[in-house]
């Protein structure tokens, strides 16, 4: 098999700026270890580093980084190979284009006014979900936009941002601002975001401090999705009551009796399937709530808090209970609403008997 060398350099976009920088470390170079390089034959490298055409020769972005890449198979020669083994060759030159390459893969994700300008002009030229970052002037300018603005990839938000992003009212009554890049939210972001009129999609917060769950249940938007929270502090619970539409919970192992009583106001979607148990006041606590109740992680329920979900009146999903006892059995089947139970391998006699379980009200897998 033949050998193939590789050579690989740093590639960045050569202004007047940097072109002067490129002759300024040309001047500087040593080229003791090789008196037969000319510093001037080092300096027009830059118009063959704009545009390299090789057959040999790729322009490729690894990790937001752009790089010039040669491949040479064994006895084959090529000019762009020795050209760009002679930019590699000097350490100084070579640090300088990689801290540049390095700046560039950084700015290209922040989005900022020009950037904005570009999207309002023609949408297809900036893809706005790579973006881990926008300035509050650009914020100010999609605020104008029309259509829809993605910003998923936002991994951080300004309090300032965040205040002009507010102002967004897209094109449509319901339009969504997708938040979902953002980890952790201030106290003061949160309270800036409140005043958005449309639908907050935070669905990457994994936590939500008290103080910025007050700030954001003062939104006025249709609501707010939180799907990736893990922790739930009664706040945070009070705030999904009132302001999730879909409360997708699975993040959560753990439900306290009090937070189960704030979460009983939610009338939407509430998904719980990360609990694996429930504590009798929790499971009658949950019984008010109105919607449809996903609790398909518990792996076993009690027969208080059986009879407690019993008096549930919607949709209740039970499919990881793989037993009843008789006592939950008959407690369940007094439930009004839809029973899912299509995890049970095990039914007694006695629960399975027409005058204390229903089996045509579970729902076949």
């Amino acid at each position: 098999m033949a050998e193939v060398s590789m050579a690989v350099i740093p590639k960045i976009d050569l202004n007047k700026s940097r072109r002067i920088e490129w002759d300024r470390i040309c001047d500087e170079l040593d080229v003791d270890d090789n008196p037969n390089l000319e510093i001037q034959e080092v300096k027009d490298l830059k118009e063959w580093y704009v545009n390299p055409r090789g057959e040999q020769t790729w322009s490729v972005c690894v990790a937001g980084i752009n790089l010039i890449i040669v491949c040479l198979a064994e006895h084959c020669e090529s000019e762009d190979y020795s050209k760009i083994c002679k930019i590699a060759y000097f350490q100084q030159l070579y640090d300088w284009l990689e801290q540049e390459a390095k700046e560039d893969a950084r700015m290209a994700t922040i989005l900022d006014r020009t950037k904005a300008e570009r999207f309002l002009e023609d949408e297809g030229s900036v893809n706005l979900s790579v973006m881990t970052s926008i300035t509050e002037e650009a914020a100010e300018i999609l605020s104008t936009y029309g259509g829809e603005i993605d910003l998923s990839g936002l991994t951080d938000l300004s309090e300032k941002a965040a205040e002009a992003l507010s102002k967004y009212k897209g094109e449509y009554e319901g339009e969504w601002i997708p938040l979902d890049g953002l980890t952790d939210l201030s106290t003061a972001t949160a309270e800036a975001l409140s005043k958005y009129q449309g639908v907050l999609s935070l669905d990457g917060l994994t936590v939500l401090s008290d103080a910025a769950a007050e700030a954001l249940s003062k939104h006025q938007g249709d609501f707010i999705s939180l799907r990736g929270l893990t922790e739930l502090s009664e706040a945070a619970a009070e705030l999904v009551a009132s302001h999730c539409e879909e409360a997708d919970l699975d993040g959560l192992t753990e439900l306290s009796d009090a937070e189960a009583e704030a979460l009983s106001k939610n009338q939407g979607y509430l998904s719980l399937n990360g609990l694996t148990e429930l504590s009798d006041a929790a499971a009658e606590a949950l019984s008010k709530h109105q919607g449809e109740l996903i609790l398909d992680g518990l792996n076993e329920l009690s027969d208080a808090a059986a009879e407690a979900l019993s008096k549930y009146q919607g949709g209740l999903y039970l499919d990881g209970l793989t037993e009843l006892s008789d006592a939950a059995a008959e407690a369940l089947s007094k439930h009004q609403g839809g029973l899912y139970l299509n995890g049970l391998t095990e039914l007694s006699d006695a629960a399975a008997s027409e005058s204390s379980f229903r089996p045509s009200r579970i729902s076949s897998p």
